[in-house]
């Protein structure tokens, strides 16, 4: 359940920042930038909640690097953070709950900003806000 939502993510991420190239994970070389990698984190299921079937909710965690390099990586990594938040904050209604540039010390001509949201998701795949 939980993988279908991060692959409907994924599309949607293709779709709306066509720039990136969006992957599941790093690759194995060096391609064009920028780059968005996807990872999922938390998705146990969360037995405090339960709602009137007696279903328990699962707990969703995801999160997103942007890897840019070149002039004006800062900026584009910006724009691309602006344009995530937008799709993940607003139109999948996920929270946010960490946001910041990370040392990418294997290769200082690389800028990296990471952010993760999280959320809660019934048996009907609809999020939650925690």
């Amino acid at each position: 359940m939980m993988s279908s939502i991060t692959n409907n993510i994924i599309t949607d991420l293709k779709t709306h920042i066509p720039s990136a190239t969006t992957l599941r994970e790093y690759p194995q070389t060096t391609g064009n930038f920028p780059y968005i990698i996807v990872t999922e984190g938390d998705l146990s299921v969360d037995v405090s909640t339960m709602d009137s079937g007696g279903f328990h909710y699962n707990n969703y965690e995801i999160t997103l690097e942007i890897f840019t390099d070149g002039a004006g990586k800062i900026n584009q990594a910006t724009k691309i953070r602006g344009q995530i938040d937008d799709l993940l904050g607003g139109e999948y209604g996920l929270e946010r709950i960490y946001s910041s540039a990370i040392p990418n010390m294997g290769d200082l001509n690389v800028y990296r900003y990471r952010m993760t949201y999280v959320g809660k998701l019934d048996k009907n795949k609809t999020i939650f806000r925690r």
